[in-house]
This record gives C-alpha cells, sequence and structure tokens, in this order.
C-alpha cells in the first residue's frame, strides 16, 4: 500500500453491504429506509484499544477493541455482551490521546472469545472522522495501550 496523491494509493475503504453474521441479535430497526445489512458510511479497518464502564457492571473497566469505524458508527469486541439498545460511552486509545465516543448498540455477535457489537453514531461524526482515525493507525502503526477512563 502506498501513498498517492489523493491519499493511500491501492485501499478502498469497506462498503458493506452483505447481512451481519449468522448468530446475530439484532435489537434496533432500521429508521433510515436503506435494506437490512447495507450502509450510508464506508468503514475503515482501524485497532484500536477501547474500554467502558456500564451499570451492567457495577465498579468494572470492560476493555477490548475497535476493529473498524465510519462516520456513522464502529464495530468493537468487548469479552461481554451489552443488550442491544443499549447506550454507550467508549474511550479509544488513540495516537493522539484518547477519544471518547458515544453511540447505541445496533447489533451483537458472539465469537470464540469476545462479542462483536455494532455500534451507530447518535449523529454522524464530521465528515473525514473515521478516515482520519484509519491514517493515523495505519500511517504510524496500531494504537494497542489500554485507556484510563478515570
Amino acid at each position: 500500500m502506498g501513498w498517492g496523491i489523493d491519499g493511500i494509493s491501492g485501499y478502498n475503504p469497506t462498503w458493506i453491504t452483505r447481512e451481519p453474521p449468522r448468530s446475530v441479535e439484532h435489537g434496533m430497526g432500521n429508521e433510515t429506509g436503506r435494506p437490512p445489512g447495507r450502509r450510508q458510511f464506508a468503514r475503515f479497518p482501524v485497532f484500536y484499544a477501547a474500554a467502558f464502564r456500564d451499570e451492567h457492571f457495577p465498579g468494572k473497566e470492560i476493555s477490548g477493541s475497535v476493529r473498524d469505524i465510519g462516520d456513522g458508527g464502529l464495530m468493537a469486541e468487548f469479552p461481554v455482551q451489552m443488550p442491544c439498545g443499549s447506550a454507550m460511552g467508549l474511550v479509544l486509545q488513540t495516537r493522539r490521546g484518547p477519544l471518547s465516543v458515544e453511540g447505541r448498540v445496533v447489533w451483537t455477535a458472539a465469537t470464540q472469545e469476545m462479542t462483536r457489537h455494532g455500534i451507530a453514531f447518535p449523529e454522524p461524526q464530521s465528515m473525514g472522522f473515521a478516515l482520519d482515525l484509519f491514517l493515523a493507525a495505519g500511517a504510524r502503526g496500531h494504537s494497542f495501550s489500554q485507556p484510563n477512563l478515570s
């Protein structure tokens, strides 16, 4: 993958047009009128450490990772399953420092060790939000340090 005048040559963001994996729990309806499994925003692969606190797990900080991000939401993996519809406040540990984002769980899918969570932002982020995070992760390597919620 090389750098070109217009960004990264040879890279195309993922436009996910497939249905979520089987055994996915759907909880939130599609208020946009788009067919199920269609995204409005491109998703970019990233790997950022992330953490959250929630009343379902009193006194605990739950650590996991964000695996892809778009201007409309993200996919994160955690060792616990949050119910669909749950509001989540995440802290992502980026190269630029901690980044707080809010969203709502719209789907979950259990894997062998983790549960994937599709998290939609309440409103789309500013144009370029996800691309900036992708470029920051790819240009300097991935961020693996644990976020601090204190």
